[in-house]
């Protein structure tokens, strides 16, 4: 193999040109990285107001 195909998270094997994260690991960093500015905007948040329990898990 002329070159390192593995995913850095899960170590699956990736094609060519795909990167180093496989599409589900980028999938799921891209998600973690979102839900944490999320919660960075609501600690921030100034505008307090009452949240429904539904509004808060999402």
């Amino acid at each position: 193999m002329y070159g390192n195909y593995q995913c850095e998270d899960c170590g699956c094997t990736l094609d060519p040109g795909e990167g180093k994260l496989c599409d589900e690991c980028l999938e799921k960093k891209i998600i973690l990285q979102n839900r944490k500015k999320e919660v960075d905007q609501m600690v921030r948040c100034t505008d307090y107001e009452q949240m429904e329990m539904e509004e808060f898990l999402r």
